[in-house]
């Protein structure tokens, strides 16, 4: 005899005779089912622990995305400071450069007119040597024409030595004459060392 299902809700106390071989039957369906809901229990609790490890994993990976994108921005940020920095340096480094150029151009400009003035200096230089020259060959022909000068000065001083004594004696020696010569060389030597002390 089966089991009367639909007997046994309406009626859950009341005894039903039922074969033995339908009890074992349903003990081993039982036995089956209990067998099946402990796999199911490991498995959900397998499943279970692995999604509690998932989760745990995925918490950590967020708190690392969290992190890196943190460190991103202020990558970012930092990118961004550098790049002004970059900016504000290569308009420097541009200023510096013409700055540069220029004062290139001002040294270049300085040295063409140093060369300039240093050869100016040199002409002036020779200049002055030769005025110097010039100077020299002047005074030296002034000095000559000076004591010619002298001398010619002198001439009537002679005459007029040999005169005087034409009239006093008629005649003049050699003696005297050497001597006037003497006394006119001797005035006419101190003269010219006087002239030539005052140059």
């Amino acid at each position: 005899m089966s089991i009367d299902w639909n007997r046994a809700q309406k009626r859950p106390k009341k005894t039903q005779k039922v074969e033995g071989q339908i009890l074992l039957d349903l003990r081993e369906r039982i036995n089956e089912l209990e067998g099946n809901l402990f796999s199911m229990t490991e498995k959900f609790s397998s499943a279970k622990k692995n999604i509690d490890l998932i989760s745990e994993q995925k918490f950590d990976i967020d708190t690392e995305i969290t992190n890196l994108k943190s460190q991103l921005e202020a990558i970012f940020t930092e990118n961004e400071e550098l790049r002004g920095e970059l900016r504000f340096s290569s308009e420097k480094i541009k200023e510096l450069k013409q700055n540069l150029i220029f004062k290139d151009k001002t040294i270049e400009t300085y040295k063409e007119d140093l060369k300039n003035r240093n050869q100016e200096i040199e002409h002036l230089k020779n200049k002055n040597e030769e005025h110097i020259k010039e100077k020299e060959r002047l005074t030296e022909k002034i000095r000559i024409l000076e004591i010619k000068k002298i001398k010619m000065e002198s001439t009537p001083n002679i005459l007029d030595k040999i005169k005087e004594a034409m009239l006093h004696k008629g005649f003049l020696s050699d003696q005297e004459l050497y001597d006037i010569e003497e006394e006119l060389n001797s005035k006419n030597t101190h003269q010219a060392q006087s002239y030539l002390k005052g140059l």
